[in-house]
């Protein structure tokens, strides 16, 4: 399960609590519709397997970050795939 730039400043995260699969979200740090903060007062008990990913200086489309988007992605997928 993959989120990148959810929006949880307007949706609830607490769906992912019932999280049965590897996840990872990815959030930018300067992401106006929200932020790890964000994230974790709306899920204040992360599931195992989630896995969560700021990336440094990046907005809701992280411009001028995609290539730290990609490497999260890609080194989780190769996580994820070697278990």
């Amino acid at each position: 399960m993959l989120l990148i730039a959810f929006p949880c400043r307007l949706t609830s995260p607490a769906f992912l609590v019932n999280l049965r699969v590897p996840g990872l979200i990815l959030l930018g740090q300067e992401d106006e519709f929200g932020t790890v903060a964000d994230l974790e007062r709306g899920l204040p008990r992360r599931p195992p397997g989630l896995t969560l990913v700021e990336i440094p200086g990046a907005d809701h489309f992280f411009r001028g970050r995609t290539p730290l988007v990609e490497a999260a992605v890609l080194e989780h997928a190769r996580s994820a795939l070697s278990t």
